[in-house]
């Protein structure tokens, strides 16, 4: 017969603790099965909690998650934050948390019979009654507007970044839910507990314990992965906006401001053009057709939209020996997916769209299509030109071009050389028209 515990369902550890074997696991007091990580004092992350029964043999269950966190620390006195944007069968929704807070709820979980074996009577008098230090009272979670107060879904895409507006909501939230009180801790999770919460963990770091990106970086791998020489953040991405955050940290809290006030803007101009640099034989023979999509989060975040598709190789056909592609596309947001893709051009002509394209092969061509990305952020590297050459962000009057430049090797998810070189280009340049007079805030 198995030793290990066993949580709410009854369901042996074992696989959970073969499916975080990689994890530094924060062992708590109670036994309770938990892929969970403690990065310092006040920030704990964890896998993905779920509710659906087949996960919960290798996943943290919802009910031992909120278990732990309201035995160890008290309702008020953790704040949850859930970075996972995409959903699944398994997720647990706003309202299943919800249930889960009511007192009738906690107390059904104390007095099941697998969790008397953990919890000593006087656990379960402080769980029913006060926080563990005894400092305040139980907060009422009842309606899910009383939930925002110790929830909050700010998601994005795995592998992806945040936009960085949301990264720096996010981790002045953590620090003003956690400034008043010495007791209080933030628990992050994503799909994994790694990289999407790593970019917020190492961020909050970055800006409220003025650690170095290095030095930030450290700390949470050496307190989430056993193995040290691992790479939690892999995602090109998700480091370049590490390095952004490293940049508007070295600007002067004005300059600060007025990033975030631009950041927050409904209108970025447009567009203005596009120019690559050394195309390879892929773009001019004409054999394959190279799709370029812009996209953006949705404003909800639980998707992508597309701001514009389009279709290199013609575009390029088009132009003069310098490769110019002029497209001005309004722009509405400062943080872009450019995304990459190309597919053989003879199953693909001018009067057939994926929609209507009744070849079999084209479609599963297009599904299985390997797609390059790269994220950036205009206003960031607006911000980082400026410096550069010693000018002002914003001319009073007028309108202002700003040039991006990215390389090939910046790109995620680049394709294998198969016969020959799969490269592109060097680097493409995007070119957009900013006009200062756009500068509305949201509210």
């Amino acid at each position: 017969m198995s030793s290990y515990h066993h949580n709410s369902f009854g369901i042996p550890t074992a696989l959970k603790k073969a499916a975080s074997y990689s994890n530094n696991i924060f062992e708590n007091p109670y036994g309770l099965p938990l892929d969970i990580s403690r990065i310092d004092d006040s920030i704990f992350v964890c896998s993905y909690p779920v509710v659906a029964t087949k996960r919960q043999l290798i996943r943290n269950t919802l009910v031992d998650l909120i278990t732990y966190l309201n035995i160890s620390f008290g309702l008020g006195n953790w704040k949850l934050y859930n970075l996972k944007l995409e959903v699944g069968e398994a997720d647990y929704s706003d309202m299943q948390l919800l249930d889960q807070l009511q007192p009738e709820s906690c107390s059904l979980i104390i007095k099941n019979p697998l969790y008397m074996r953990l919890f000593s009577p006087t656990t379960i008098s402080k769980y029913e009654i006060l926080s563990p230090l005894g400092l305040q009272p139980q907060p009422v979670i009842n309606t899910l507007k009383d939930l925002r107060h110790i929830f909050t879904r700010c998601g994005c895409l795995e592998k992806f970044p945040p936009s960085f507006l949301l990264l720096q909501e996010i981790i002045d939230d953590m620090f003003h839910f956690l400034s008043p009180y010495d007791n209080r801790i933030c628990i992050l999770h994503s799909k994994m507990g790694k990289s999407r919460v790593a970019v917020v963990c190492v961020a909050y770091m970055m800006k409220h314990k003025r650690l170095s990106l290095k030095k930030a970086m450290d700390t949470f791998v050496e307190n989430r992965i056993k193995k040290k020489d691992v790479a939690v953040i892999t995602s090109r991405s998700q480091l370049k906006y590490l390095e952004y955050q490293e940049y508007f940290l070295s600007l002067s809290l004005p300059a600060q401001t007025m990033l975030m006030n631009l950041l927050r803007k409904e209108s970025f101009g447009t567009l203005k053009s596009i120019e690559i640099s050394d195309p390879s034989r892929l773009l001019l023979t004409g054999l394959n057709t190279c799709w370029l999509t812009i996209k953006k989060y949705n404003p909800t975040r639980t998707s992508m939209l597309e701001v514009a598709t389009i279709n290199l190789t013609e575009l390029l056909a088009e132009g003069d020996s310098e490769y110019p592609l002029q497209l001005p596309i309004p722009i509405d947001v400062a943080d872009l997916m450019f995304e990459f893709e190309a597919l053989p051009t003879r199953f693909y002509t001018r009067d057939k769209t994926e929609d209507d394209c009744s070849s079999r092969l084209f479609k599963t061509l297009k599904k299985e299509g390997k797609k390059s990305t790269v994220w950036v952020n205009s206003v960031l590297e607006e911000a980082q030109i400026a410096s550069l050459v010693g000018s002002t962000l914003r001319p009073k009057h007028g309108s202002k071009d700003v040039s991006i430049k990215i390389y090939w090797r910046d790109l995620e998810n680049l394709p294998t050389p198969s016969n020959g070189n799969s490269k592109w280009f060097n680097s493409i340049t995007f070119t957009f028209n900013i006009s200062p007079s756009q500068l509305h805030t949201r509210k």
